[in-house]
């Protein structure tokens, strides 16, 4: 009986130290996960200010093309440049939206990662307890083959 119990022991021990170290790797990639959010933020700002500065360029060549012409910015000329800044901010947000969604999602992965890390630790103690009480003692019992019927015991209807 010792013997047994003694390596039900060991057996437990290793299961709560893999249950931790599962544990472990969850939290490691739930932090990967949280530097890709961050990278992902980082990298549709940084796009963001690119795509500005284009607008920027290209709306001011424009109005440097209208004035070398003679044009006046009024009008359809500048109805041309108001929606061209428009189209700059609809597409700076676009921007920051899929980058935001692309966070979105890492941040969601780095939740998931925690949770199946912490459920890897409970499953450890869990199947450790298991171990330990498996090796005190007989498991269920086994259900016979003569528990009651619909027809009583053992009864068959023919």
């Amino acid at each position: 009986m010792v013997f047994p119990l003694i390596a039900a022991i060991i057996m437990a021990a290793g299961k709560v130290k893999e249950g931790q170290a599962k544990k472990k790797a969850g939290e490691h990639n739930a932090q990967v996960k949280d530097r890709d959010a961050a990278v992902a933020r980082d990298q549709a700002n940084a796009e963001v200010l690119r795509q500005q500065k284009v607008a920027r360029r290209t709306i001011g060549a424009a109005r440097a093309a209208y004035g070398a012409a003679g044009v006046t910015i009024e009008g359809s000329p500048l109805d041309v440049l108001e929606e061209s800044a428009a189209n700059a901010e609809l597409d700076s947000q676009t921007i920051r939206y899929r980058g935001e969604l692309r966070a979105i999602g890492a941040t969601d992965a780095a939740a998931l990662s925690r949770f199946g890390g912490r459920q890897a630790e409970r499953a450890g103690y869990v199947n450790a307890a298991g171990q330990i009480f498996g090796a005190l003692g007989p498991g269920p019992s086994k259900p016979t083959t003569t528990a009651p019927g619909f027809f009583g015991v053992g009864a068959s209807p023919y």
